[in-house]
Formats: C-alpha cells, sequence, structure tokens
C-alpha cells in the first residue's frame, strides 16, 4: 500500500498539468472591422480623456465628480465586482490542499486501554490539477471579475453622458426662460406702439387686443419651461445619488460653444476604449475556460487524503501508570477515479458549454456593431445638425430684418400696414429663437453621445468610495490575464 501511495504521489507531482481543451486568448470578433468609419470627422481634434472638461463648465465637472462617488447603481455595480473577486478567490483556493483540525473525545464502557481515542487530530486533503480542471476554473473566474470591472467602467461612462446631457437640458431651459423675458419685454414695446398709434387716431383697438394676446402667449410658456427645469433638477439630483430637492445645482443659464470636433480614430479602437465591449470578450473567454473544465470531468482524477495525530503507547499504559508518552500516528492515501458510464451527463455538459462560448461570441459581435453604430449616428446627426444651426442662423438673420421694417412702416403708416403683419412677423422672430436655443442643445446632445461611443481610459482610473471597498479593489485580477507565470496552455 505505502508503494502504491508513494508511486501516486511521485506521479502527480512529476506529471505537469495539461488541459485537455485549448483555449482562444483574446478571441476574434464575429464580424467583420471596416477599416474606417463612413462618416469621417473632419474635426481634428485629439479626443481628450475627460472629455467633459472641453466644455469649460465647473458646474458639469462638480456633479460628475460627485455623481461618480456618489450614484447609488455605480455603488452597486462596485459591489457585484467585489462579489466577483470573492468568487474569484474561491476558485483560486481549490488549487490548495485544505488542512482541518478536529478535537474528539470517546469514552466506552469497558475501557479499552489498548486503542484509546485520539484527542487531536489533522487531517488534509489535495485533489492533485492533472488535466487543469481547477486551474482553467479559477481563470474563468478572473476573467468574470474582470468583466465585472469593465461593466462598472461602462456604467460609469453612460452615467457621465447622463449627467453632462441632463445638464445642458437644465441649462437650456434656463436660457429658454431667460430667452421668453426678452421676448415678453419687447412684446410690451410693440404693446406701447399699438397703443400709441390707437391714442394717435391711427391704430384701432383690435391692434391693441391683438398685441395683448401675443404677449399673454409668449407669457404662458413660462410655467412649462419652470416645471421641466424643477425636473431636471431632481433627475441631476437622483443622478448624484441625494434625494429629490436635496442637491445644490449649479445657476448656469448659457450654454457652451461646441468644442472642436474630435478624431475618432478607426473602428478597431473600440475593442480596447469601449469597457462593455471588452467586457463581452472577456466573457467569450471565460465561457472557454469553462469547457475545458467541463472536458477535465471526463477525465481520471486523483485526490490525495492524509491524517495525523497523537496516540497514547501500550507500553506506557501498562506500566505504572505514571509516564504517559504519546507517539504520533498518520496515514497517507490515494484515490485514482475514472468515470464510466454517466448516461452522457458530463458529453452534454461540454456541448452546453460549447454552446455557452458561440451565444458569448455573438454578444460580443453585437456589442462591438452597437458601438459602431453609436459612433456613425452620432457623427452624421451633429454634422446634419451644426448644417441646421446655420441655416437656423439665416433665417434669425432675415426674420429680424422683417420685423424691423414691419415696425417701421407701421410706425410711420408707410402705406397699406396693419398690425397683422408685425404680429406674424414678431411670433416667427421669436419662435426661431426659441429653435436656436434648442438646436444648439441638440448639437451639445450629439456630441457628448459621440464622446460617450468613443469611450475612453479614463474610467481605468475609477475606485470605490469607501475603506472596505478600496481594499477589496486592491485584490482585484490583473488586467494582462489570467495565466499565471509559468501556467501555459499545452
Amino acid at each position: 500500500m505505502r508503494t502504491l501511495v508513494g508511486i501516486a504521489l511521485a506521479a502527480s507531482l512529476a506529471t505537469p498539468a495539461c488541459s485537455p481543451h485549448k483555449v482562444s486568448h483574446n478571441p476574434a470578433p464575429p464580424v467583420e472591422i471596416p477599416q474606417e468609419f463612413t462618416s469621417i470627422s473632419d474635426g481634428g481634434g485629439n479626443l481628450p480623456d475627460r472629455w467633459w472638461q472641453d466644455f469649460h463648465d465647473a458646474d458639469l465637472d462638480t456633479l460628475i465628480e460627485q455623481a461618480l462617488r456618489g450614484n447609488l447603481q455605480v455603488r452597486a455595480a462596485w459591489e457585484r465586482l467585489h462579489q466577483a473577486n470573492a468568487v474569484a478567490a474561491q476558485a483560486g483556493a481549490a488549487r490548495f490542499p485544505f488542512l482541518n483540525l478536529g478535537a474528539s473525545y470517546t469514552e466506552s464502557e469497558p475501557a479499552n486501554p489498548f486503542f484509546p481515542a485520539s484527542p487531536v487530530k489533522f487531517e488534509a486533503a489535495y485533489e492533485v490539477d492533472l488535466f487543469k480542471k481547477m486551474s482553467n476554473g479559477n481563470h474563468a473566474a478572473l476573467l468574470d471579475a474582470a468583466a465585472a470591472r469593465d461593466q462598472v467602467e461602462a456604467m460609469a461612462m453612460s452615467l457621465v453622458a447622463q449627467i453632462a446631457e441632463t445638464w445642458f437640458s437644465l441649462v437650456a431651459q434656463r436660457a429658454r426662460l431667460e430667452l421668453l423675458d426678452q421676448q415678453v419685454e419687447l412684446s410690451s414695446q410693440f404693446l406701447e406702439l399699438a397703443e400709441m398709434r390707437l391714442g394717435q387716431g391711427l391704430g384701432s383697438s383690435l391692434d391693441v387686443l391683438q398685441q395683448r394676446q401675443q404677449m399673454a402667449a409668449v407669457a404662458a410658456q413660462r410655467p412649462l419651461l419652470e416645471a421641466s427645469e424643477r425636473v431636471l433638477q431632481n433627475q441631476l439630483a437622483i443622478l448624484i445619488g441625494k434625494a429629490p430637492g436635496g442637491a445644490d445645482i449649479g445657476a448656469t443659464k448659457e450654454l457652451p460653444e461646441l468644442p472642436q470636433r474630435p478624431s475618432t480614430g478607426v473602428p478597431a479602437d473600440l475593442l480596447l476604449r469601449r469597457p462593455d465591449v471588452r467586457a463581452a470578450r472577456l466573457q467569450v473567454e471565460a465561457a472557454d475556460y469553462r469547457v475545458a473544465v467541463a472536458v477535465a470531468n471526463r477525465l481520471p482524477s486523483l485526490t490525495l487524503h492524509g491524517s495525523y495525530g497523537p496516540f497514547q503507547s501500550v507500553d506506557a499504559m501498562m506500566g505504572s501508570g505514571k509516564d504517559y508518552s504519546f507517539n504520533p500516528i498518520w496515514n497517507l492515501a490515494a484515490n485514482l477515479l475514472m468515470p464510466l458510464f454517466d448516461a452522457g451527463r458530463r458529453k452534454h455538459e461540454v456541448r452546453r458549454n460549447e454552446a455557452v462560448v458561440r451565444e458569448k461570441s455573438y454578444v460580443f459581435g453585437q456589442a462591438l456593431l452597437q458601438a459602431m453604430l453609436e459612433v456613425e449616428n452620432a457623427l452624421v446627426q451633429e454634422n446634419k445638425q451644426v448644417e441646421y444651426i446655420s441655416q437656423l442662423d439665416q433665417q434669425l438673420l432675415i426674420a429680424e430684418q422683417a420685423l424691423e421694417e414691419a415696425r417701421q412702416r407701421y410706425g410711420m403708416g408707410i402705406g397699406d400696414q396693419s398690425f397683422l403683419q408685425i404680429l406674424q412677423a414678431l411670433s416667427t422672430t421669436q419662435q426661431i429663437q426659441q429653435s436656436m436655443v434648442q438646436a444648439h442643445q441638440q448639437a451639445l446632445s450629439y456630441r457628448i453621445a459621440l464622446c460617450r461611443a468613443l469611450g475612453g481610459s479614463w474610467s481605468r482610473e475609477l475606485h470605490p468610495k469607501n475603506s472596505q471597498s478600496t481594499q477589496a479593489a486592491s485584490q482585484e485580477p490583473a488586467r494582462a490575464g489570467p495565466n499565471a507565470p509559468g501556467d501555459t496552455q499545452p
């Protein structure tokens, strides 16, 4: 028996572990990646890592900092990462022996002096990783943890974009309120003109009533704009992790100019810059490692068992009884198991895991396609929005000239001028002014969508807020990959 155990132990130590399934590292996406985007960015500017700082808005910067620390969904994502790290640590622990310390007491009648019970005993067990079953399971869990980290970063990127878009929507509402006040003031000036003409006997009471109605229609927009402003403030409060009304929101009332359009690079850059795409790729590789685990389960397994404990000597008990001595007793056993029949359970488990790999591969490809779609859409939408704003500028210039001409002709009584023409020109001008604010906000929204779609590396510097999470984060797996030094695939 000793010879058999010794041979098994020597074989387990001398035989290098070999995986029966070759895992594909950094799997290629199941879709063709074009050489460049169809909508070429002609801006030429470098994409800043923290793109929102290009807007030079201190209030926006503060909101983003608060959101990255306090947003509850992001904090929940950090906890999912800690769970994944703990699972990976558990999977890694399976590669090492375990040791137990046991204590027991046995009393029998009549007492047996020749075979007393051993009160304390150490037990150990170790499954030899002949076919890298535990090692591959550990690699899969490490990749799951790395993917969970990328998912945290993807959520953070989406949060930053949502904060920026909500903030500029709020600023746009405030800008529209400011514009509304200016329009009411201008309408009151035309009302004074109509009343003056009526007092001179040159106008009619209808002109005055029509202008009062126009001014009332403009002023009636204020409650709706104020409601939208409050709703957006509440949304921002929730995004930074505070109750509605419990956040100090900045008072900016002017939208920033659109920064220089950044260079988009090439679609292949998204494989590195987009954390959601990186996570999808890691999940494909993790699933492939689990195929290796399923294959290894169909092969023999070798387990070593051992125990050690004191044993009271028989000679000491048969003597005077005053000098007791304890001699150690140990045992070592090796169990070699070979699956013979399981009605195909292990074989179908392999097939299931292979199907999971294919599924994850398609999910990876879809994530990459979606990333390219977001970049393409943001580019074309921003390009056309800039053209639209340029056309609005021309319309506004013409409308303002027409309004001024109508005012002068009406005031001087030139030709057959009715006040209705002033009302039409004034209404057109004010509508274009409102459209300009909305168009500018929409251009900023498309730029935010473009920057989010292009991804970045700033999210890799993120870390959890509290000390417990920080400690857990310091134990997360390295990004270089799950393979430990000297641990290679044959």
